[in-house]
């Protein structure tokens, strides 16, 4: 998704010799708006509704100095990774890679390294993976 908006640091626009400073301040009120969107849905996603009803039924809610209850975060959501993606930061964690994730970057890196050809890959793909 944040490859879709254009927003990942890694894209940020190269200015050339007299380009102008509005491309560079469109692509960052671009990065704030999904920054936001974000973390609006990770507000929303760990906010504990329950204790938020209790804090209201017994009067906390609402008071100074009130802080709202969330759950702990998952790592490991996508979400929270994209929102440090956005900032600029190395996730500390990443989502797990699946078995297919493993198998494609084995299957790439390998024809990479090897310099094979894409009908001599898919052979020895099919052949390895038989067995």
């Amino acid at each position: 998704m944040l490859k879709q908006e254009g927003v990942l640091p890694q894209q940020q626009p190269r200015l050339s010799i007299g380009a102008s400073i509005h491309d560079l301040v469109e692509w960052d009120e671009k990065v704030d708006l999904v920054k936001g969107a974000v973390v609006d849905a990770l507000q929303d996603r760990y906010l504990d509704h329950d204790q938020r009803k209790k804090d209201y039924d017994e009067g906390r809610w609402g008071q100074e100095g009130y802080k709202e209850p969330y759950k702990p975060e998952d790592p490991n959501d996508a979400e929270i990774v994209k929102l440090e993606l956005l900032s600029g930061a190395t996730p500390a964690h990443s989502i797990e890679p699946t078995w297919r994730d493993c198998v494609e970057i084995y299957i790439s890196e390998n024809a990479i390294s090897a310099q094979r050809t894409q009908s001599i890959t898919s052979k020895s793909t099919k052949e390895e993976f038989v067995r």
